[in-house]
């Protein structure tokens, strides 16, 4: 299996023809916190939610997530 980072793909989709891409990260924080038990509380994970949204498109944050999403437009 390749892995690639987003800047390698984001490199290929514009000599692709695909110049604009918007880089997302994924799971930024959930996987970094060792403790599942408390994720699965309601009041916990609505704020780990509000805090993964709140940083998915900004630096540094979106570089050390565990995924990544790529969004491009020609």
């Amino acid at each position: 299996m390749t892995l690639y980072t987003a800047e390698e793909i984001v490199r290929h989709l514009a000599d692709l023809g695909c110049p604009s891409v918007s880089h997302y990260g994924i799971r930024g924080f959930c996987d970094y916190i060792p403790d599942d038990e408390r994720k699965h509380a309601p009041e916990f994970y609505a704020e780990l939610e509000r805090l993964e949204l709140a940083v998915t498109d900004r630096a540094p944050y979106k570089h050390i997530a565990r995924l990544f999403q790529l969004i491009g437009t020609s």
